[in-house]
């Protein structure tokens, strides 16, 4: 069976609010000491550079057992290479703003529909609502979000499926090689850069308002077609 399918979709919301009490860390508050890379938490004390380097960020995605805080790192990092390469200072981590960002993730996922809008909760309805959600009291919010393969496939390209070893295999070719899988690195690269084609995801990525970020991916429910993960990004700042 052959097919093709389209570009992944990208959405994109900025929110600035003003007034608002906070309980979060304030622009330019002293960072704490973060654990050692091992630790989950740990992969966000490393430059992009020295991210980029690690071995498990290379290995493909096993979109059955995926390592969310990982991923979620992977994309913090692509995004701060970004901001550096522009003259941009990094954004910082907040591990709250990765649980906003994986309600609206699993949300999409489970709905199969990029949105800002959250499908079922209406006290999750918005990104401000989900920020607050996780103990947040921001000044500012903006939001990206995207579907995205997860294959190394380029969207409108032909593509053949077949079954081998109980799996659905695609390829180019009838009886072409699979297409591989995205590494961690490879789809933060992908979908980042996607993001940044685009003037309002780009506005976000850069926005001088924001000093934190947050990521998280959710796999879609696989039935056969091709896999795909849905991804929200957030951008934090409190008063």
């Amino acid at each position: 069976m052959s097919a093709t399918l389209r570009d992944f979709s990208v959405w994109v919301l900025l929110v600035a609010l003003s007034g608002l009490a906070c309980n979060a860390p304030q622009r330019g508050a002293e960072s704490p000491v973060l654990p050692p890379p091992s630790s989950p938490e740990g992969l966000y004390a490393l430059s992009p550079a020295a991210f980029g380097r690690l071995r498990a960020v290379r290995q493909p995605l096993p979109l059955d057992a995926l390592d969310h805080d990982l991923l979620a790192a992977a994309l913090f990092h692509e995004a701060n290479r970004h901001r550096r390469k522009l003259g941009y200072p990094s954004l910082r981590h907040l591990p709250p703003l990765d649980d906003a960002a994986r309600l609206q993730a699993r949300a999409m996922a489970a709905h199969q529909r990029v949105s800002h809008e959250h499908p079922t909760s209406s006290a999750l309805r918005r990104p401000y609502d989900r920020v607050s959600s996780v103990g947040l009291r921001p000044r500012f919010v903006a939001e990206n979000v995207a579907s995205a393969f997860g294959l190394q496939y380029e969207a409108r390209r032909r593509f053949y499926t077949r079954r081998e070893g109980g799996r659905t295999l695609f390829s180019y070719r009838p009886d072409g090689p699979a297409l591989p899988l995205h590494t961690y690195a490879s789809f933060a690269v992908t979908i980042v850069d996607q993001w940044m084609g685009s003037p309002g995801h780009r506005a976000n990525i850069l926005a001088n308002e924001a000093a934190f970020m947050g990521h998280a991916c959710a796999v879609a429910g696989q039935d056969g077609g091709m896999p795909m993960l849905y991804c929200a990004q957030l951008f934090f700042d409190a008063l």
